[in-house]
């Protein structure tokens, strides 16, 4: 009987699993039923769309299926001489060892997705690392890193079908649900290109309202995430008008942006603005204004999809 560490057990692991089985090797083009069906995949899919669209601002995008590259770049920002005070006490004296401590805990990654729940993370389809990060080098010419999470290549339900039989008094409800496509993941993929040029340049609003480093601070949090987020949805339904107004990432696109303006007329009516500030939402508001036609025309074809 040969005696084997757990290090070494799991060297041995990681290099057989590292195997190709005969006959399953991965696809040399994986198309996006590769990627929905098995996880593994979802980096070589995402690869795949850089590669023919990418964006100068942008140093990475990773797929990060367990948040454990989020913590990972978490790591990066707060990584400060107190926060290894107290894990160099347990033996963790660096970033890798920490992370190689979480990997070795499955209760840990439970726990870390546990607390995600009912967060916005959560309803992410993807990260800009600088935007949530970092945001005091706004405008500074810095580069960012993107992570695309798991919710692109899941079904999204955008409305309910109520079908009624009236003769047997029934009533049965169906999602209508979008289902992941190569178009959908590309406008998650271009709506995170748009915050990594707001970033890196910072932003000129069509009226010549102006957010750079030296204002970026002193705006509303709320108000910075309404210009920027509406900035980024109005971009994704230009962007997937090329795909058809029938088609399903210009409907979701559709739909995700009148989320958004619901969800921020509450948000916003909640707090006093400055001067600069209502400016800031009232152009914001005018270039809504601008793509509605385009949203009720995405909504009205919601009716072309399928229930599930």
């Amino acid at each position: 009987m040969v005696n084997v560490n757990r290090k070494e057990f799991m060297l041995i692991a990681a290099v057989i699993l590292s195997k190709p089985i005969s006959g399953e090797s991965a696809p040399s083009k994986i198309t996006i039923d590769h990627a929905v069906s098995n996880s593994d995949l979802r980096q070589k899919f995402i690869d795949q769309l850089v590669e023919k669209e990418s964006s100068p601002y942008v140093l990475s995008v990773d797929y990060d299926h367990d948040y454990l590259k989020l913590l990972e770049m978490a790591l990066d920002y707060g990584n400060t001489p107190e926060f290894w005070q107290g894990l160099r006490q347990a033996g963790i004296n660096n970033k890798q060892d920490l992370l190689d401590f979480v990997k070795s805990e499955p209760m840990l990654i439970a726990d870390i997705k546990q607390m995600l729940v009912g967060s916005k993370l959560e309803n992410a389809g993807a990260m800009n690392s600088h935007f949530h990060l970092g945001s005091y080098d706004f405008g500074q010419g810095k580069k960012t890193k993107v992570l695309v999470f798991k919710l692109p290549f899941e079904p999204y339900k955008i409305a309910e079908l109520h079908e009624i039989d009236y003769t047997i008094g029934s009533e049965e409800i169906k999602p209508i649900l979008i289902h992941p496509t190569e178009e959908s993941v590309r406008e998650v993929l271009h709506h995170e290109y748009t915050h990594a040029e707001d970033f890196y340049k910072g932003i000129v609003m069509t009226n010549g309202l102006r957010i750079g480093p030296d204002n970026y601070n002193s705006i509303n949090p709320k108000v910075m995430n309404f210009v920027v987020e509406i900035r980024a949805y109005i971009g994704g339904i230009h962007y997937t008008e090329q795909f058809g107004r029938d088609h399903p990432a210009f409907i979701e696109a559709c739909h995700m942006c009148k989320g958004q303006l619901k969800k921020y007329q509450t948000v916003l009516n909640q707090i006093t603005l400055n001067t600069f500030e209502r400016q800031l939402v009232q152009q914001q508001v005018k270039e809504i204004q601008k793509v509605m036609p385009l949203i009720e025309i995405g909504q009205r074809n919601t009716l072309m999809l399928h229930p599930y």
